[in-house]
């Protein structure tokens, strides 16, 4: 029996079919409190000779404060304590309260920014400071507009001196990058060779779909090792603003890699943000949320994180890479919470797109070239496949257990589906940010698919800045996007 949620909860709009509203309530106060944890913590401070009046209180609000807060106050502190910090549990916060009460502190069970810093560093763990430099410093932010000048005609050869291909993959249009930008990418290009060779000694001989046969340690199978699908864009003729104008920027697989909602603090960013659309970006960082609240038992940890000032590629790299992970994990959420509702392999469609792709460029056709991994908006409540009712009803049942359901009726979940899908997709827009867009791309393959060896080679080898977290609070989110930070002087 096939599903009838298409018919559920939507009714018709000028714009094609849009979800009703839904009433927003706090997926903190639907997690309820494991019997027994509020006794447990009750015990726990007791031994330890806390004086707190109402233990159960204290109990309640710093488990409620920390799970509509940043999650890496939890991990953070649980680290720095020795203890479990994936979750709020009892243990870590009377854990947090001994140690207000061995600073000084008001026993709140919440660490404030300087306590955790303390904390840090008394267990020698002080290198996590700079990996986390927005919540202990300050995000210096650039603007994803930086790097204008004046359009100079005679500057147009340099803009787009090199159109080679970088690890195996050409440029879109024939447009390509400047000298500085291809030094950079022939440095990260050397690293990514490295760890393929590495990757391929290690693991033997494996067929790749995107080749469709076993890869060879050579420039030229690397971007099917790396996950490069589509050609480059590099240098935009008639830009108006920013470092493409220069040949200073590039973006990869353009088709799956949007500008994405991210936060830092109250502020939230991305491409709807910056298109004064806030209200539509929170609504599909409350989708991505309720992902990760169920999937991971965690808030989405889409903080910015600017790169630590003057470092060196290892820390630079151990910087990026814990961005990677924390975005990856929402990435990874979002895909995993829509698979439970709809019929849909993301890994066996990545390798299609790759086939696609290979063969359209192979026939110069690059006008389709990663076109497959969109969504029509107008037709996404028909389009996409779901699964049958039973079918995904006995998948969301099973899945409660992974990580922190948010209703415990998977009839609830599953109707949330689709408003959901069209709610982050919405933000996924392939061109301007608009509330009625014609292509999106498609949340149920992740929010993005760079891999972690490429944004660490262009970013750590290659010094590179990334657009997902380097354009400051309101900007940041841009996946596809790397740059050198600057024009070069040569081109001023």
């Amino acid at each position: 029996m096939r599903s009838t949620l298409r018919s559920v909860g939507f009714a018709a709009g000028e714009a094609g079919l849009a979800p009703r509203p839904v009433q927003k309530k706090s997926l903190t106060s639907q997690i309820a409190v494991e019997d027994g944890e509020e006794q447990e913590f009750t015990d726990l401070v007791g031994v330890a000779g806390l004086a707190i009046p109402k233990p159960d209180k204290v109990f309640a609000a710093a488990r409620t404060k920390l799970l509509s807060g940043d999650p890496r106050m939890h991990t953070l502190a649980g680290q720095a304590l020795g203890v479990d910090g994936t979750w709020p549990t009892a243990s870590l916060i009377a854990q947090i309260c001994i140690s207000q009460r061995d600073h000084g502190k008001r026993l709140t069970g919440v660490p404030d920014v300087p306590q955790l810093r303390a904390m840090l560093v008394k267990r020698r763990l002080a290198p996590m400071l700079d990996e986390h430099l927005d919540l202990f410093g300050t995000i210096v932010g650039r603007s994803a507009t930086d790097g204008v000048k004046a359009e100079n005609p005679a500057n147009i050869p340099k803009f787009r001196a090199h159109n080679e291909p970088f690890a195996g993959m050409g440029w879109a249009l024939g447009a390509g990058v400047n000298d500085e930008m291809w030094a950079a990418l022939t440095r990260a290009e050397s690293y990514l060779l490295q760890k393929m060779s590495e990757d391929i000694d290690a693991r033997g001989p494996v067929v790749h779909p995107g080749k469709g046969a076993p890869l060879t340690k050579t420039t030229q199978d690397l971007r099917h090792w790396i996950g490069i699908r589509e050609r480059h864009r590099g240098y935009k003729l008639g830009a108006t603003q920013g470092y493409h104008k220069t040949g200073s920027a590039m973006d990869i697989n353009y088709h799956t890699n949007p500008w994405m909602g991210v936060r830092s603090g109250a502020t939230t960013g991305g491409e709807a943000a910056v298109s004064h659309k806030l209200e539509m970006q929170q609504d599909a960082i409350d989708v991505i949320d309720r992902a990760s609240w169920w999937m991971f038992g965690r808030r989405a940890e889409l903080q910015v994180s600017m790169r630590p000032p003057n470092a060196d590629p290892a820390q630079l790299a151990a910087w990026v890479t814990n961005v990677w992970e924390r975005f990856n994990s929402a990435s990874e959420a979002v895909a995993g919470y829509f698979a439970l509702g709809f019929d849909i392999d993301r890994d066996a469609k990545l390798a299609e797109l790759a086939k696609q792709n290979e063969q359209l460029v192979a026939d110069g056709n690059n006008k389709e070239e990663g076109t497959g991994a969109l969504l029509k908006y107008k037709s996404v409540l028909t389009s996409m496949p779901l699964r049958a009712e039973g079918e995904a009803i006995e998948r969301i049942t099973s899945s409660m257990g992974s990580g922190r359901p948010w209703s415990k009726d998977p009839q609830v979940v599953f109707k949330r589906m689709l408003p959901d899908l069209q709610a982050v997709a919405k933000t996924m827009v392939r061109g301007n940010v608009s509330g009625s867009p014609t292509d999106m791309r498609n949340p149920a393959l992740g929010l993005f698919d760079l891999k972690k060896d490429l944004v660490e080679g262009l970013v750590a080898h290659g010094g590179l800045h990334w657009g997902g977290c380097e354009f400051g609070k309101s900007y940041s989110g841009d996946m596809m996007h790397f740059d050198l930070g600057r024009v070069p002087q040569a081109l001023k």
